[in-house]
């Protein structure tokens, strides 16, 4: 999908509109079969959105964490083979990123794919060609050098590109970092509004998605001004979020006239 068909879906469409984050990650497992099978069956959901990364054997797997329980142990994903993968998770848990694909295919549905890993756009790409998909999908990205590369890859593409990021081994997620998740979240808030035209001129594309407690309406209102869109994830880092905490946190963004909201609880827009 090219960056002006995209524009005129977002401009054309009832605001705000509605991806399933994940799929419905809040009624299974994490970008599971079961989890994109269910985002599916909801009419209101627009897109389907799922991250993608590498095995150490160069399988294209769907899983959004960038690493995984082994043994008790949390590895790399990128330093699993399939093999490892297999032991603990299966085809439906996490799954090859070609049989979501051919899953997706028949489905009137945008198809947004997370690249969480460098190196990999053009086999991505190639691949949405060889299942003849490419046409629905949009990429994203939440890592500059990633960014670059699939605009290096596609300059026509429609990018999405995010802001904030994690580097570390699901840092965001773990306990013992909450408090300091929730000061840097505070901090973020405060200073969006000066680092937005930085985040707008790097991103070098008109589709910004921010981390939804950090936007304010002078955010939007900027990314408008400027002929972007506000694009936001309504993301349950912790699994804690309740239908009541997501339904007020999407009536807060619909006041705020953001675009697209991208939700582990799609079923409650």
């Amino acid at each position: 999908m090219t960056q002006y068909e995209f524009k005129e879906i977002l401009d054309n469409s009832k605001k705000p509109v509605c991806f399933a984050h994940r799929g419905a990650s809040s009624l299974a497992f994490d970008n599971s079969i079961q989890a994109l099978e269910k985002a599916l069956a909801l009419e209101n959901v627009r897109g389907i959105e799922f991250d993608v990364q590498q095995t150490s054997d160069g399988f294209l797997v769907v899983h959004h964490n960038f690493a995984l329980k082994i043994n008790g142990h949390e590895e790399w994903l990128y330093n699993l083979t399939l093999a490892d993968i297999r032991r603990v998770y299966d085809n439906k848990q996490l799954p090859l990123f070609e049989d979501v694909l051919n899953l997706l295919k028949s489905h009137n549905k945008i198809i947004d794919i997370e690249l969480k890993c460098k190196g990999i756009a053009r086999k991505v790409i190639d691949k949405c060609k060889t299942i003849n998909v490419y046409s629905s999908c949009i990429l994203t990205s939440i890592y500059e050098e990633i960014n670059r590369e699939i605009k290096e890859e596609d300059s026509q593409v429609a990018r999405i590109y995010g802001y904030p990021r994690d580097r570390g081994k699901n840092l965001a997620m773990k306990k013992w970092t909450q408090p300091l998740v929730k000061a840097i979240v505070v901090y973020m808030k405060f200073n969006l509004i000066n680092k937005v035209p930085m985040i707008l001129k790097m991103a070098e594309t008109p589709f910004i998605s921010l981390y939804h407690k950090i936007i304010s309406k002078e955010v939007v209102n900027f990314l408008h001004d400027k002929g972007a869109y506000c694009i936001t994830a309504i993301i349950d880092l912790e699994k804690n979020i309740t239908d009541r905490g997501a339904s007020n946190a999407i009536e807060k963004l619909k006041d705020l006239n953001v675009d697209l909201i991208k939700t582990d609880h799609p079923q409650l827009m």
